[in-house]
């Protein structure tokens, strides 16, 4: 594949879009069944990867072990199948491929991870520091989840998240002072969500579980950055402050920021870069079984379960409910305003494989159906959205067991074979159009299912 020109491979690419056209002539038969609203003529629409997830090439070109490659390597069965990301998806060696697929789809922007010290300041005008600081400290630091798996709960997921923002901010000005002047670049960070819904939301426990959860796995780091005021919520500096004292810890788990620290991250961000993709219903409670003490979890007090009527297509913690995904982007709004945008910079459904992913097409739907109310009838400043993800890659203690792409990899060739599949038919109309059309890809009847 490598040896194929450019042209050839835009064509072969084209040739599999022509290939699933076909859809085309049948839903023209059908009504139409477009959204009530379409996406400003500005929005950024994109997707979105993870260099440590599709590159590979871990010791090529000078490159230097991360430390999951390092953990990984020494404990090989850390990974659902025991694999690695040495490999990946190849995009090492096969990045010219990835950026034709990205100009397949139509998308302007595409949403990538390199090292820092390369700054492409002059073709790169848009920038996120760190990527889910929640996600990295509470599973790497809290928990032996991810890499680097420290496990001192209660303690060194508040140490890890504090240092994480003092170091954004850091970048922040420093680009703010030395780069922005002559590049005119925008800067942010990306904060990861779920949504917390409150299992009775009649019952006055759940709805305050469900703010506390988000307070707490959200505002924490949120707060410091967006709000007028700065530092830490209020109700998580009274909430893990007083747990401390009443577990015999000298002083709060919750580091404190001085007040210069305090100045230096709020404000500290261009735009408000969110990655979601599930909900969970929610309810109060003081201790359950898998919570370790002192921890985030037993700190929160939130108990989390999902709604047995909501889908869950691959990865179990991903249940499907595009409504949670509005209520997400109105809590932000309410709590931070619209001053600053949001950019959606992940958002995307795992499935077990599969070229006609009729559920991830749905899935796309229904959510980017919810970003349009939220724009349209609730007020709320969204500027892009970028879907998670553009191929199949190595996600992280799952390795290649689960799969998110809207291209397919045939990890076991050689050449890593990508192919589009429905949902990246799907996602070029949305993008083209600026529209959702809910008939433009559907579940086919048996007669239907044989055409394709």
């Amino acid at each position: 594949m490598q040896s194929l020109s450019r042209v050839a491979q835009s064509r072969a690419l084209l040739a599999c879009f022509s290939l699933l056209s076909i859809a085309d002539g049948v839903n023209a038969l059908l009504s139409s069944g477009l959204s009530n609203y379409s996406f400003p003529d500005n929005f950024m629409f994109g997707v979105a990867t993870a260099a440590f997830q599709i590159e590979g090439g871990w010791n090529a070109g000078g490159r230097g072990e991360s430390m999951w490659d390092t953990y990984i390597h020494n404990h090989p069965d850390f990974t659902l199948d025991k694999s690695n990301g040495d490999v990946a998806a190849d995009s090492y060696h096969k990045y010219k491929q990835d950026i034709i697929m990205v100009e397949s789809l139509g998308v302007k922007y595409y949403r990538l991870s390199i090292s820092w010290p390369s700054l492409f300041g002059d073709l790169v005008k848009i920038w996120t520091t760190m990527n889910e600081i929640h996600i990295h400290c509470y599973h790497g630091y809290g928990n032996d989840y991810f890499v680097p798996a420290i496990k001192v709960h209660g303690v060194a997921e508040y140490l890890c998240s504090h240092y994480m923002l003092l170091g954004h901010a850091r970048v922040y000005h420093l680009y703010d002072k030395k780069f922005r002047p002559f590049q005119k670049g925008r800067i942010g960070i990306t904060l990861d969500s779920f949504f917390a819904e409150p299992k009775d939301e009649n019952n006055p426990d759940d709805v305050e579980a469900a703010e506390r959860y988000l307070q707490m796995r959200l505002g924490q780091y949120a707060h410091p950055i967006y709000s007028e005021k700065g530092d830490y919520p209020d109700f998580v500096r009274e909430r893990v402050d007083n747990m401390s004292i009443s577990q015999g810890f000298a002083r709060s788990r919750l580091p404190v920021f001085t007040k210069k620290e305090v100045e230096m991250i709020r404000g500290s961000s261009d735009f408000f870069g969110l990655n979601h993709y599930t909900t969970f219903l929610v309810s109060s409670s003081t201790m359950e079984k898998e919570w370790s003490v002192p921890s985030i979890d037993q700190d929160t007090g939130v108990k989390m379960e999902q709604h047995p009527k909501w889908p869950i297509p691959g990865a179990s913690w991903l249940a499907v409910y595009p409504q949670g995904f509005r209520k997400l982007l109105n809590w932000i709004t309410k709590n931070y305003g619209t001053k600053v945008p949001i950019i959606v910079t992940e958002n995307g459904m795992s499935d077990f494989g599969g070229l006609n992913d009729y559920e991830r097409v749905s899935y796309y739907n229904r959510y980017l159906e919810q970003l349009l109310l939220a724009i349209h009838e609730d007020g709320c400043h969204v500027a892009g959205y970028f879907a998670w993800t553009l191929m199949d890659d190595f996600e992280w203690t799952d390795g290649y067991a689960v799969k998110f792409g809207l291209f397919h990899v045939d990890f076991k060739s050689p050449d890593k074979t990508r192919t589009p599949k429905l949902s990246a038919l799907n996602y070029r109309e949305i993008v083209q159009t600026k529209r959702i059309n809910f008939n433009y890809i559907k579940i086919p009847s048996y007669k239907y299912h044989q055409l394709l």
